[in-house]
């Protein structure tokens, strides 16, 4: 199976801000990794429980089999998001 099409059918990225720095590296980094725009979200909310329940709104509403949530100030190594995944499908 390619990486990039599993990706992208089944995890919705949200990145939740708060005016960090690093937010545009840490979109990067993801969409670098075979997340497509079209499944990566940002969240400018406050406070972070509104952050939270808009982030949950928001995977709900993309109806992907994954959401994974992500605070800005974390830079994810390459394939981070392909390792997840089975810790993910194992847990499920």
């Amino acid at each position: 199976m390619n990486i990039t099409n599993s990706l992208n059918d089944h995890v919705h990225v949200i990145i939740r801000s708060a005016g960090e720095r690093t937010m545009h590296l840490c979109k990067q980094l993801i969409i670098e990794q075979g997340v497509s725009a079209d499944n990566l979200s940002v969240v400018n909310e406050a406070p972070f429980s509104a952050a939270l329940k808009k982030s949950f709104e928001l995977g709900m509403e993309r109806g992907l089999k994954w959401t994974l949530c992500i605070d800005a100030d974390v830079l994810l190594r390459p394939g981070a998001v392909e390792t997840m995944l089975p810790f993910g499908r194992a847990a499920g």
